[in-house]
């Protein structure tokens, strides 16, 4: 045991190694990731990472950036639809400045809960705040844009 600072005994503390978590944001937070091999547990709403997204989304100079989520449940026509009418939505209007995850909650329905999904394919706003949703096949090429606020409401009925 070595004295610290204060007098106090104190063992030997050596810094943990960490590890990169590969969430957007939480790696800068905890500057450089989490301590390896350790559990941890981030309390806080869905505006809390929505935050450290958005913080770290502008630290890196992409203050645009827009991140989507497209809820499906398999690889039936409606879900790959949905996929390509983003995917065409996201050309036309973000110029690369957009990130895509597509969920299939076949495989992960616990992924259902976090943004409170009701019905599929459901496309989910994260960033830029505020997170709005979209449920369907996203083939209505002038409210969808406007639902994501990529442009007025002008023209659309």
């Amino acid at each position: 045991m070595r004295k610290n600072r204060n007098g106090n005994a104190s063992a030997n503390v050596k810094r943990a190694e960490k590890a990169r978590t590969e969430i957007v944001g939480c790696d800068e937070v905890t500057n450089g990731g989490v301590p390896k091999g350790r559990p941890m547990i981030v309390c806080g709403g869905p505006e809390l990472s929505t935050r450290a997204r958005a913080g770290a989304a502008s630290k890196n100079g992409n203050a645009r950036l827009m991140e989507l989520r497209l809820y499906v449940a398999g690889q039936t026509p409606k879900p790959l639809v949905a996929l390509a009418n983003m995917r065409k939505i996201c050309e036309e209007h973000l110029e690369g400045q957009y990130k895509q995850h597509l969920i299939d909650l076949i495989k992960a329905p616990q992924l259902a809960q976090n943004d409170q999904i009701l019905a599929i394919p459901t496309l989910v706003r994260k960033l830029p705040e505020p997170i709005g949703k979209i449920i369907g096949d996203l083939s209505d090429r002038k409210r969808v844009p406007v639902g994501l606020n990529l442009r007025e409401t002008e023209g659309v009925e």
